[in-house]
């Protein structure tokens, strides 16, 4: 069983001044009205992958820098003027966790520091302090030195680096992408663009996989005879989707948005070795009910194992009711414009509610929202 993240707190980053630490199980389902701050905690975990990956000033490119990206509420401190903080905790065992910080900040003049603040606290009541090595790393200033070091755990941080995020463009996804063409492992892109590539590297993998994925679009999709992926042998080569039919083959930039939206989740789901963390961003977009419900059954396939973690974000009653309450995490708008993140379960109300109803129907009657 792989290490899981456990828990996952932000400070000062978009929406959300601060997030409270957020328990993640191996099935977390964020639910919230729209503005609420569902995607800044995903966006976060994201920022903090790219952190670790290519150091805080890639990272925050995407929002415009730190002054975007910085909550307007953030508070100033003696050392710095304002500063955007991630916490995550990892481990399969509750007595063996790794809790990783990490803090992006500002001088006093507002110039944000080369060098961020970044601690790990190890098992043993163990902790070591950026500050502590920072003379003889040899990395990037602004990246984590963390996977430099001579330890055995960093493999457990280095999870990190094979997160998943998935916000897809489905209407493009069909279209011939450039083929791989380095001895490495494929990694689907965030838009989903690349998801011919990413289906050959599977059949390649493991054949098996790559079949399981075909029967599965085929009790979707009954007048499909085959699915396969080619590449182009004129000028640049370029890896296609194909769907056959009976009499005809139709490209895949032909198919229907939810059906690249499925084969995507799919061929995350059963991959031979997934993701050890896959986020979906309004999973339900572009699907029917019974596609919805063949997908929650193949992330409890893929999360029993332990081989990986989904985090979901959704707007659905009808995805909710296929989840447990327990699944669920509220994410609220105080009323000082903060985002607010806790667990339903956990208040006894809403138990005694969810012995009668259901956790879709507690969302729209507003239930969830008692304490």
């Amino acid at each position: 069983m792989k290490p899981w993240l456990r828990s996952f707190r932000v400070k000062n980053f978009k929406a959300i001044a601060d997030s409270g630490t957020v328990a993640l199980g191996k099935i977390t389902v964020f639910v919230g009205y729209n503005g609420s701050g569902k995607s800044s905690l995903v966006e976060a975990l994201e920022t903090y992958q790219q952190t670790l990956l290519h150091g805080h000033q890639q990272a925050l490119q995407r929002w415009g820098g730190f002054g975007h990206a910085c909550n307007k509420h953030a508070v100033a401190d003696d050392r710095v003027r304002r500063r955007i903080e991630f916490s995550a905790t990892f481990g399969a065992k509750t007595g063996a966790t790794i809790r990783h910080e990490i803090a992006i900040g500002t001088d006093a003049s507002g110039r944000i520091l080369d060098m961020p603040v970044e601690r790990i606290a190890l098992p043993r009541n163990v902790v070591v302090d950026r500050s502590q090595i920072a003379a003889s790393y040899r990395g990037g200033e602004d990246r984590s030195w963390f996977f430099d070091l001579p330890n055995d755990h960093r493999d457990t941080l280095r999870q990190v680096w094979d997160w998943q995020f998935l916000s897809m463009h489905a209407d493009a996804m069909g279209h011939p992408t450039p083929a791989h063409q380095l001895p490495t492992r494929v990694r689907l892109r965030r838009d989903g663009l690349n998801i011919a590539e990413f289906l050959r590297d599977i059949y390649g993998l493991d054949q098996n996989a790559f079949d399981g994925i075909v029967d599965v679009m085929g009790y979707v999709l009954p007048y499909a005879k085959a699915l396969a992926t080619r590449v182009s042998a004129d000028g640049l080569p370029q890896t296609m989707l194909e769907l056959a039919e009976k009499q005809f083959t139709v490209p895949g930039w032909m198919l229907s948005t939810g059906t690249v939206r499925l084969l995507a989740l799919l061929a995350l789901l059963r991959h031979p070795s997934p993701p050890p963390l896959i986020i979906i961003e309004e999973l339900e977009n572009g699907l029917d009910p019974r596609c919805v419900h063949l997908l929650v059954d193949e992330i409890r396939n893929a999360t029993e194992g332990g081989q990986t973690q989904v985090v979901v974000t959704t707007h659905s009653p009808y995805l909710l009711d296929l989840f447990h309450v327990s699944h669920l995490v509220l994410v609220e708008r105080r009323e000082d414009g903060g985002a607010r993140f806790r667990r339903p379960a956990d208040s006894l109300a809403v138990q005694q509610w969810a012995k009668t109803y259901t956790p879709g129907q507690l969302y729209t009657m507003s239930v969830l929202e008692r304490k």
